[in-house]
């Protein structure tokens, strides 16, 4: 659509990126209200309180944990106001705003995965696919159709796909 109309795409793609990142801040204040996306224990005074329903088993005796939906909000609008900012202030070619804001993104994640303790979900088309919680839903949706192209159907629970797979299974 944006070549359609002879737009220019990276341009197009560096205005994109704040406001992306205003997006991504915004959705992760659902995560608050899921009680989902929280980190280890803590005593920090931000802890945040975890319903014993939501904790991993092995944290369930934990009050309070980093709330990491917090951390990456904040970051989110942090780079966000940097990008604007260096996109008014400084000359960088397109795209490079953007490639900022995913070199950003991608590398904050990586440091707020390292303080996640909560199972994390995948969507509901591979809930039972994925046999680590930190798998992308994408490579265990296309790692899981690979595994089971040509398998029965069974009755079997979403955890017992969690069992290490036997030699004779392809």
């Amino acid at each position: 659509m944006v070549r359609r109309r002879g737009a220019d795409i990276p341009r197009f793609m560096d205005a994109a990126a704040p406001g992306l990142l205003a997006a991504q801040a915004i959705g992760r204040v659902g995560n608050y209200f899921n009680q989902e996306l929280f980190g280890k224990p803590t005593g920090l005074p931000w802890g945040l309180g975890i319903d014993t329903s939501h904790r991993p088993s092995a944290y369930e005796h934990f009050a309070t944990f980093h709330p990491t939906f917090l951390y990456e909000l904040t970051w989110n609008l942090v780079l966000a106001g940097a990008l604007v900012w260096l996109g008014h202030h400084r000359r960088i070619r397109p795209p490079g705003l953007f490639a900022l804001y995913i070199a950003g993104y991608s590398g904050f994640r990586i440091i707020e995965e390292l303080l996640r303790v909560d199972p994390a979900s995948t969507s509901s088309a591979c809930a039972s696919t994925s046999s680590s919680p930190r798998s992308s839903a994408p490579a265990a949706c296309s790692g899981s159709s690979t595994s089971k192209a040509g398998s029965a159907p069974s009755d079997e629970s979403p955890q017992a796909h969690v069992r290490p797979r036997s030699a004779s299974r392809g």
